[in-house]
């Protein structure tokens, strides 16, 4: 199969992309999520939803010195937890997208620059599905070709009970 510039295998008219084989980020496991995704802008949302971060990492026991260690792992399912239990603090069921839309696209780092300078849109989605894994490992992400239309399928990879 030919390869684009970056060595990932190009989207094809008729094909859908595979979904790349999970790797685990540093040497955590297959359901944790780098403390940079969390960091970004989290105090800064917390105090203009009226919430404390310290008081909610805490709550979702998660160190309060967590944001901290940017480069550290949490597990996913923690992650999780911290943004429900934001949720239900704030009295905002939608916390968790909303904090994801004040974060912005940024927050993806070198797969941003990976996805904007892409020559096509597939190509884009391509390096999207392929490299999602160096973003966060507690979801799969990957394409669902339904006739003329390409359909993103992000699945989540969590084992349950891991808290």
């Amino acid at each position: 199969m030919p390869r684009n510039n970056r060595g990932t295998p190009p989207i094809m008219a008729n094909t859908i992309p595979k979904l790349p084989k999970m790797k685990a980020c540093g040497q955590g496991s297959l359901d944790e999520v780098a403390i940079r995704h969390l960091a970004a802008l989290f105090d800064e949302y917390c105090l203009q939803t009226g919430l404390n971060s310290s008081a909610m990492l805490k709550a979702a026991r998660l160190p309060t010195d967590t944001l901290a260690n940017p480069e550290s792992l949490i597990p996913y399912l923690r992650f999780l937890n911290l943004l429900e239990h934001c949720a239900e603090k704030s009295g905002n069921p939608l916390f968790g997208l909303e904090y994801g839309l004040y974060q912005g696209v940024a927050i993806f780092g070198p797969i941003l620059y990976l996805i904007q300078n892409a020559r096509t849109v597939g190509e884009s989605l391509q390096e999207l599905a392929y490299y999602y894994h160096l973003y966060s490992s507690g979801a799969y992400v990957g394409f669902e070709r339904q006739g003329d239309l390409l359909i993103p399928a992000i699945t989540r990879a969590i084992r349950m009970g891991r808290l």
